[in-house]
Formats: C-alpha cells, sequence, structure tokens
C-alpha cells in the first residue's frame, strides 16, 4: 500500500514538471529571428511579384500596340487596293477624260481657274508618293528614319454608280436627278418619304468630288455643293468646274445623259503625324491628357486624312489608325514594257518613283511610259514601336537593325534605351489599273 502511494505521488510531480515544460513561452531571441526571417521572406515574395506583375502589364501593352498595329495595317492594305477605284489613274493621259488634250500635253484643257482652284483633283493619279514627307519628329531623325506619305484617289464613300435621269444648267451650277428607284439607291436604304438628308450626303459629301461618266465611257468632274432629298433627290454641283455638252466642243453630254451614272472621288492621305498639338487635333487631346512616361514626348501615329479637290485637309475627320508608328515606307511594281508588260520593281526611297507616283501632269510622271496607271503593286512597310523602352542595347548595325526590330528613344535619361519594334508588310495589288497601258 505504501508502495502504490509513492509511485503515484511521483507520477503526479512528473505530470507537474510536464505541464510546466509546455507552459513555458518562446524567448525574446526567438521571436526577434523569427520576426526578421519572416520579413525577409515577404520582402522577396513583394519583389517577385511586383516584377512578374511589371513584366505582364508590360507585355499586354507590347501585345495591344501588335494588334492595333495589324488592325491599323488592314485598314491601310485595304484602301491601297481600293485606289483608283470608279476614278481616273492618270488624269492626265485618261483618254475618257473630258476635257480632253487637244494638242496631246498631259495638262491640256485643264489650266481654268476652276482646275488651279481644285489642285488636289487636277492632280489626280492612282495614288502619290512623297518620300520622307510624313511629320518626322526627333524619334525618326535620331535613328535615321525619314517615314513616307501617301495619297491616294478612288472612290471610298460607296461601291456603287448611281444611275441619273437628267442633268440641267441651273443658278449658281448644275443639278443632278437621281433615280430614286435604281438599285444603289434601294440599296443605299433610301425611301423619298422619309429619309433625311444625311443618307445622302453621307455618299454624296458636300466640297468632295464627283465624277459623271456617259454610257460612251466619257467622264467628267464637278464639285458638290449639296443635295436634296423626296420624290425626286438631286446632287448639285458648282460652277467652278462646268460640266460640258456635246453640242459645244469635241466631248461631253448627249441631251439629257440617259443612261449616265455617278459617284464620289475621295482623296485620302496617310502619314505618320503628331497629334499633340492641341489646336489642329483637339479631338486627341486625350491621348496626350495627364502625366505620361517620357517615351510618349515624341511619338507618332499613323493617320487616315480626307482631302478636298482644293488640297485643303479636313484636319476635324483624321482618323488614328496605328498609334507609337515609326516608320511608313513605299515601294512600287510598275510595268515598264507596255509590248510584253513586264513589270519592275522599284524598292523604298528609290528616285524612280517620283515616274510613277506623282502628279501625272508634270515632268517625269508625264513623260511616255510614264505615269501612275502603270503601277501594278504597292509594298507597303509599316514600323510601330512598344509604348516604353525594354531593352538597353540595338540590333546590328547603329541604333536601327535590319528589319527594324529596335529603336533608340530620344528623350529617356540613359541614351541608351530601346524600345522593341514589329514590322508589317505587305505586296498588293492595284487591280483597278490592270488594263491601263496608254502611252
Amino acid at each position: 500500500m505504501i508502495a502504490r502511494n509513492s509511485r503515484r505521488a511521483a507520477d503526479a510531480r512528473r505530470s507537474a514538471r510536464a505541464g510546466a515544460a509546455h507552459r513555458r513561452g518562446f524567448t525574446l531571441i526567438e521571436l526577434m529571428v523569427a520576426m526578421t526571417g519572416g520579413l525577409f521572406f515577404t520582402i522577396f515574395v513583394f519583389m517577385f511579384t511586383r516584377d512578374v506583375s511589371r513584366f505582364f502589364v508590360r507585355e499586354s501593352r507590347i501585345s495591344d500596340t501588335t494588334l492595333a498595329s495589324i488592325t491599323g495595317f488592314q485598314r491601310l492594305r485595304a484602301d491601297i487596293a481600293r485606289t483608283g477605284f470608279l476614278a481616273s489613274p492618270n488624269f492626265g493621259k485618261d483618254p475618257g477624260r473630258c476635257p480632253r488634250s487637244v494638242d496631246g500635253t498631259a495638262a491640256s484643257g485643264l489650266s481654268g481657274a476652276g482646275w488651279a482652284a481644285n489642285s488636289a483633283l487636277r492632280e489626280m493619279g492612282l495614288l502619290a508618293i512623297t518620300v520622307g514627307g510624313s511629320n518626322n519628329g526627333n524619334e525618326q531623325t535620331y535613328n535615321g528614319l525619314a517615314a513616307d506619305e501617301l495619297t491616294l484617289y478612288g472612290n471610298y464613300s460607296s461601291s456603287e454608280q448611281f444611275p441619273i435621269r437628267n442633268v440641267s444648267a441651273a443658278a449658281g451650277g448644275f443639278t443632278i436627278s437621281l433615280e430614286p428607284a435604281s438599285g444603289p439607291m434601294v440599296r443605299l436604304g433610301y425611301v423619298a418619304a422619309t429619309s433625311p438628308t444625311s443618307l445622302l450626303s453621307s455618299v454624296f459629301p458636300t466640297g468632295h468630288a464627283l465624277r459623271l461618266q456617259t454610257p460612251e465611257g466619257e467622264e467628267q468632274y464637278g464639285i458638290i455643293t449639296g443635295v436634296t432629298v423626296g420624290a425626286q433627290p438631286t446632287v448639285t454641283l458648282g460652277v467652278a468646274l462646268p460640266l460640258a455638252w456635246k453640242s459645244s466642243g469635241i466631248c461631253g453630254i448627249r441631251g439629257f445623259c440617259s443612261g449616265c451614272q455617278v459617284n464620289t472621288v475621295n482623296i485620302v492621305r496617310y502619314r505618320l503625324e503628331d497629334l499633340s498639338n492641341a489646336t489642329d487635333y483637339p479631338q486627341f487631346a486625350f491621348l496626350y491628357a495627364g502625366s505620361r512616361p517620357p517615351s510618349d514626348t515624341a511619338r507618332r501615329e499613323l493617320i487616315r486624312i480626307p482631302v478636298l479637290p482644293t488640297g485643303v485637309e479636313q484636319t476635324a475627320n483624321v482618323e488614328l489608325v496605328s498609334e507609337y508608328a515609326v516608320d511608313l515606307k513605299f515601294g512600287l511594281s510598275v510595268v515598264t514594257n507596255l509590248a510584253t508588260r513586264a513589270l519592275t520593281t522599284y524598292p523604298e526611297n528609290s528616285t524612280d518613283l517620283v515616274k510613277y507616283a506623282s502628279d501625272p501632269l508634270t515632268s517625269p510622271a508625264s513623260d511616255v511610259n510614264n505615269g501612275p496607271h502603270l503601277i501594278r503593286g504597292v509594298h507597303a512597310r509599316l514600323a510601330v514601336r512598344s509604348v516604353e523602352p525594354d531593352r538597353q542595347g540595338a540590333i546590328g548595325a547603329g541604333n536601327v537593325g535590319a528589319g527594324l526590330y529596335r529603336v533608340r528613344l530620344t528623350d529617356g535619361l540613359d541614351p541608351n534605351q530601346f524600345a522593341r519594334v514589329r514590322t508589317l508588310q505587305a505586296l498588293i495589288a492595284t487591280r483597278n489599273t490592270r488594263n491601263s497601258l496608254w502611252n
């Protein structure tokens, strides 16, 4: 009995000592070591996640820029493919032009005051390339670049030719009565009783050129001054470029011009532009509002701008095609042998581009076997950079590698800040001149 009680007492003492051991806490040194280790781990995780987040944000910006540039380049390609549609590919040499040349020279019949005032229409050809003609800035100069400017002529407001009932001279101009029951008017959704003026003016915008084609293939051009709707929709033309009747010359309209058709001729221009000028481009002020990285201060955008026949650019209707563009260049494939229809390719910056992609009324484009009507393909190249620099070195010799992979930014604190570049290229056929082989 005494032995059993002794064992119980010993067990109780051991249990008491074990309980006391379990109740003992960490020492101050142990707590400091644990907290320091946890702090270092937290800092490591934060820095790791921050860098990963920056990487994904940067890559997302680059992918967004790439997708936007692809969309913009497709717009450029579509417009180039459409150039010359329902327009003259060479106004100087076009055999269907009225007034015709009476002495064989390109500018014959186009020397009046009306044509002088509408110089952009007078210089109509398939397209015109101004080498280095974009609004190139410090970024282009710093990288040895000189982006081009491209001007296109064609019907970009509609894909239709509209039949007319008659043409008549009126006070202050000419009235063209459209056929309201024609296929193009029905496809336009025109309803005489309810259609607003804006429906017709979207196809025949005021201030733009109108092309009138007779059943014999003769073409005349006028300047749209307005439209009217109702049971008899009309398009009015000004007197600056008067229409001619057959009875008064070697070409012109017969009678009421039965069987004639009309369509709009648009002039559009592509170039790199600085849109930060709030006076000229107030609609794009949001692009530059607030703080932005230094790499934004020298940026250029690819724009599409409508041009009136007078040569005045419609800055209020500018379309932003692609942001952060750094280069825009064009080359040509041209028929240089009219007998065999052999093609010659002229690369970017070639001095021979002026023979074909320039004013068809002046030399050398007006010379024999030259002119924009002989263009059969356009090689287009657009280069767009990332929003911010993400590299410290160039590729290849100089600041820009072959193929334009990176460009050096001019306004960063570090002179070796390079931004990645995406370059898009295409050879675009000009189908609207495939049968034009005039000397």
